[in-house]
């Protein structure tokens, strides 16, 4: 489906003006990078070319260096990946105000969260664990905030990523209480923003109860866990590939 929306949104299309196709629909073309994110195809996501026409696809432009610097960030190339976050940055910047994610969402939002998460993933390769967690809490209150909107202006959420490396970490606790939030279990999301029966966060959760020791909440959640991970088309073993650790016998496995 990613593939198929770059071929329906040709440079022609995005040039007309009437409506303005390009602000209406050029940032869906940034599908790829984010679908190859979430399932960490890190090696694959370095292979990807920017556009021959940086200013129409600006959108585009900007994410693949987002996507190659969350790559190399979760190769551990952590050089590469601080270079790639110059280029995102300068990228942004070109970035119309008047370009839209998912409507009402503008795509400059978006791209703040992913400001958050290319720099909070970098710094937890480089060791920094603290500020490391500090900048993806930021990333997690932008996508918070953002309004409503179908299909998400954020693919990946924040919190897996968050989630996932404090279970890295040992901060089971922080993890789970995020996973909860995400699930509706507690907080004040609302209904438009939780995700009740999210494989990933079910799966992250579950583990995270296990390794506390919470037996009975484990085993009140293993249901929902179960149903949603026999509907799944690949294995879950972490809500975010960058989670290295739980990929260390796959070698085909990301972050």
């Amino acid at each position: 489906m990613a593939h198929r929306i770059n071929d329906i949104l040709t440079p022609e299309v995005l040039h007309i003006t009437t409506p303005p196709m390009a602000n209406l629909t050029e940032s869906h073309c940034t599908t790829l990078p984010h679908v190859m994110i979430r399932f960490g195809m890190w090696e694959d996501i370095l292979k990807l070319e920017l556009p021959k026409d940086k200013g129409l696809y600006s959108s585009t432009t900007a994410m693949i260096h987002y996507a190659k610097g969350i790559a190399f960030a979760s190769l551990r190339r952590v050089k590469e990946a601080e270079k790639e976050r110059e280029s995102f940055i300068k990228a942004v910047a070109n970035v119309s105000e008047e370009r839209f994610n998912s409507i009402p969402v503008k795509e400059v939002e978006a791209l703040k969260i992913a400001a958050k998460m290319i720099h909070g993933e970098i710094e937890y390769r480089k060791g920094n664990t603290k500020e490391a967690f500090a900048i993806l809490r930021e990333g997690i209150k932008l996508e918070d905030a953002l309004p409503y909107c179908d299909p998400p202006a954020w693919l990946q959420p924040v919190r897996h990523a968050f989630c996932a490396l404090n279970m890295e970490q040992g901060n089971f606790e922080v993890a789970a209480q995020e996973y909860r939030i995400e699930l509706g279990l507690e907080g004040d999301l609302g209904r438009r923003r939780i995700r009740p029966n999210n494989v990933w966060s079910l799966h992250g959760l579950y583990e995270c109860l296990a390794k506390l020791g919470l037996e009975k909440e484990a085993r009140d959640i293993s249901l929902q866990r179960d149903i949603a991970l026999a509907s799944a088309d690949i294995n879950i073993e972490a809500s975010c590939f960058c989670r290295l650790s739980a990929f260390e016998d796959n070698t085909t496995s990301c972050c």
